[in-house]
């Protein structure tokens, strides 16, 4: 739990010291009443390639109370480092999730305003950005991808316009407009409208959630692609958008299941038909494919299949180097007597990416994916990742022994 806390509600990240202002520019500071002038206003005064804030006293502005009950306190200079300005209308911090720490100034509400996120393990601004227009009401964290969703409106009082729109900021930090759909709105419901949603709404993922300052929360369903508004008190979806980021997402190209039936070999040098012959090794194919394979190519790029779907006619042509009754490459296909191939169900492939370290691309599945068994046999060999009903996590590192041969070992990590 990471508690976040406003310590100086001043709405000015300068505070002046005056004897070191003084010191530097005695004329301009006679000038300067400081019962009647904003300090800030020295600035445009002094010359070309100074800053006003060198002369400022450093002051906390924001206490952040980790998980491990260490506190790290934020203060002004850190901020305007990219605020780059004194004043502040509204100031809001909060702290979503165990990894970053979200700060929204508003120099003025409705018309203006900024984000800066903070990383808990790097304990340094990741992404920052000011800009007209921009006033940030949410924003949520998808750790598999690495990206974040925000939501901004505004909007000019008594003549201007209003809106809101929605925003990427991708693995690469690169902040991208998203483009969305409205598909439903509680105010201008219609029969088709209400019908697109219920297509939805009985899967949605509400694990990617913020509350708004509008006493929404604002959802984010990365797999169906949709934004909800959800309306707390009265307990109804008030807005609905479909998106679409694969255009700013994906680094590969999305692995199917013919990727997966038609990559190795031995198939494709015997032309065998090895398509599954049980629903369930579909099912399996395509858990392994949206749980682990696709968020793979999407952080890291193309995957490069060597070993994909066994069918059973396919492993009699295949050396004795294969292990179908563990290694889960059959899914859920059956041998001739009937019974399971392997016993574990579930599905699995072998795999590498180019010029991408193995280690790298096994850690970052340890820690962003649940899987069944993954197997390392070397950073620049594939590797073998499974995901079945079980989902046991294990790790297996695949070392030569003395013989050469291949000894197993069990490990908590790589």
């Amino acid at each position: 739990m990471v508690n976040v806390e406003i310590i100086d509600g001043t709405q000015r990240l300068l505070d002046l010291n005056h004897e070191l202002f003084k010191s530097k520019y005695p004329d301009l500071y006679s000038k300067f009443n400081s019962d009647e002038q904003n300090a800030y206003d020295l600035q445009y005064d002094m010359p070309d390639g100074d800053d006003i804030f060198n002369y400022s006293n450093k002051k906390d502005v924001v206490s952040i109370k980790l998980s491990s009950s260490e506190t790290v306190m934020i203060n002004n200079l850190d901020i305007y480092e990219w605020y780059q300005s004194d004043y502040y209308e509204f100031l809001w911090v909060w702290a979503a999730d165990s990894n970053f720490v979200y700060f929204c100034l508003y120099p003025c509400v409705h018309q203006a305003g900024s984000i800066g996120i903070w990383s808990i393990d790097q304990r340094d601004w990741i992404f920052t950005r000011r800009d007209e227009g921009f006033c940030v009401e949410a924003v949520v964290y998808d750790k598999q991808l690495d990206l974040f969703v925000g939501f901004y409106y505004w909007e000019i009082p008594y003549v201007g316009p209003s809106g809101e729109s929605f925003f990427l900021i991708d693995k690469n930090r690169k902040y991208k407009e998203l483009k969305t759909e409205k598909i439903y709105s509680s105010d201008e419901k219609t029969n088709e409208s209400v019908e697109m949603l219920d297509n939805f709404t009985p899967d949605i993922n509400i694990d990617l959630r913020q509350e708004t300052g509008f006493h929404d929360t604002f959802v984010v369903d990365i797999k169906q692609k949709l934004i909800l508004f959800y309306d707390r008190p009265n307990k109804k979806i008030v807005s609905a958008y479909k998106f679409s980021m694969l255009d700013t997402v994906w680094k590969g190209k999305p692995i199917t299941v013919n990727d997966l039936v038609e990559c190795g070999e031995t198939q494709l040098k015997l032309g065998l038909d090895n398509y599954p012959k049980q629903i369930q090794s579909y099912n399996a194919l395509n858990d392994l494919i949206e749980h682990i394979l696709n968020p793979v190519a999407q952080y890291f790029g193309d995957i490069q299949l060597t070993y994909g779907f066994c069918s059973l006619e396919l492993s009699k042509h295949i050396d004795s180097r294969i292990y179908p009754k563990l290694d889960q490459h059959s899914a859920c296909e059956l041998n001739s007597k009937g019974d399971l191939i392997c016993e574990r169900k579930g599905a699995a492939c072998d795999f590498y990416i180019k010029e991408v370290s193995s280690l790298t691309i096994a850690k970052w599945i340890v820690a962003n994916t649940e899987f069944d068994r993954l197997y390392f046999y070397g950073d620049e060999l594939p590797i073998h990742v499974s995901y079945g009903q079980e989902n046991t996590r294990q790790i297996v590192t695949m070392n030569p022994g003395k013989s050469g041969k291949l000894i197993p070992k069990t490990v908590k990590k790589l």
